[in-house]
């Protein structure tokens, strides 16, 4: 315990110290507009973003443990019969390897007890079951789905106090902003259903957030269909049963986003942070238990407002600090790109310190990050497969302005 506390003590503070220095040299060449600014721009965001989940899956992570332990050494045993006895109810099995953050110190601290089916044989006997926790959990939250009881029980280490908590708390916060939306003026729709899912959740955003309602805030988040059919007859316009989403190799939707679109001049911080968790909430379905694939492009755009990194601070931890109790169990990774060779260096002897558990969900992909740049496709294409991969620099360029 002692080795993991450390660890997760002193690498977020390596981290920190890398960025300061990152922030310090980039705020000394803002002001102007050459590559050199705009390369250092991307470092300090990008080693901000590993820092900050480097700090969420150890730190918090580790406190969250130790809790856990305290208060109840067998919670991950249980956790683990959680997904042995999956088949109690019609869900698919999660598709992430982990049970996400922040519970991956126990996982490994316990992986042993975890492993040992007479311990489980014996505990089986004091303390519930996956059906009898659910059924449970299903009479304090009604309005819940069987797949989102199953992902907070799983966060939640199978205790059902915290877990029905947690839940009401989502759904207390989804009704509200349901009801919210019916107040709102209803768009036309277009092409893109994903750019209409955007442009709704503004809405809604800055409506709850007090600005001015007829603003499309820049779209720092978005994902990817793969059209499959036109029907013959119909608009141009495919619907959307004719569309997939796009997926990395391993099946896990992927979104893409953008911090350097963001313009806090259009709005509060704060709205950009319910505008992306709203819009999550409508493109993740309820009713399954997927886990998403996030990549992170840190690299500035020609013509974006191209926020300093040190502005972006704010957006990064409070989106975090929503979007983690929001949706539990939903990630399967991040991949944040490009971050430059020599802090990539870093960040490799890092992660040997790191558990595995914890060093799969963070990729950090290197690259040169000037705007006009190529992207490191071929390293992409082992994080995401070849078709994704491809189609992610088409659209950021897509996205340039004169």
């Amino acid at each position: 315990m002692a080795t993991t506390t450390t660890v997760a003590t002193t690498i977020p503070n390596l981290l920190h110290g890398f960025w300061s220095f990152a922030v310090t040299k980039s705020l000394e060449s803002f002001n102007s507009l050459s590559n050199e600014s705009v390369k250092m721009h991307s470092h300090a965001l990008a080693l901000f973003l590993v820092y900050l989940l480097v700090h969420v899956f150890l730190v918090l992570g580790d406190k969250s443990a130790s809790a856990d332990i305290k208060g109840k050494s067998s919670s991950s045993s249980l956790a683990l019969r959680l997904k042995k006895n999956s088949r109690l109810i019609e869900l698919p099995a999660p598709t992430s390897t982990s049970r996400g953050f922040p519970t991956s110190t126990v996982n490994q601290a316990s992986t042993n007890d975890e492993l040992d089916d007479s311990d489980d044989d014996n505990s089986t006997l004091t303390e519930p079951s996956m059906g009898d926790l659910e059924l449970d959990l299903e009479k304090q939250c009604p309005r819940s789905t069987p797949a989102e009881r199953r992902r907070f029980l799983v966060a939640c280490n199978g205790r059902l106090e915290p877990a029905a908590t947690r839940l009401q708390q989502y759904l207390e916060w989804h009704q509200k902003y349901q009801i919210l939306q019916s107040t709102c003026p209803r768009i036309r729709p277009t092409r893109d259903r994903d750019y209409d899912v955007w442009v709704e959740s503004c809405l809604v955003a800055m409506k709850a957030c007090g600005e001015v309602e007829n603003i499309v805030l820049p779209r720092v988040i978005r994902s990817y269909q793969r059209i499959q059919s036109y029907k013959e007859g119909e608009a141009a316009a495919p619907k959307a049963r004719d569309c997939h989403v796009m997926t990395d190799e391993e099946g896990h939707r992927i979104f893409h986003i953008i911090p350097a679109m963001m313009d806090d001049k259009l709005a509060k911080q704060s709205t950009y942070t319910l505008a992306v968790a709203l819009y999550l909430d409508r493109q993740v379905d309820r009713h399954s238990m997927d886990t998403v694939t996030i990549c992170m492009d840190v690299r500035a755009g020609r013509g974006w407002p191209n926020t300093h990194a040190v502005k972006l601070v704010p957006f990064m931890k409070s989106s975090l600090k929503l979007l983690l109790p929001l949706f539990p169990e939903r990630l399967h990774k991040c991949v944040v790109y490009p971050l430059p060779s020599a802090f990539y260096f870093l960040w490799t002897m890092i992660s040997k310190c790191m558990d595995a558990v914890t060093a799969a969900k963070i990729c950090v992909v290197s690259g040169k990050c000037f705007i006009e740049a190529a992207p490191p496709i071929d390293k992409l294409i082992a994080q995401l497969g070849e078709e994704p991969a491809l189609l992610l620099e088409p659209a950021r360029v897509s996205m340039f302005k004169a």
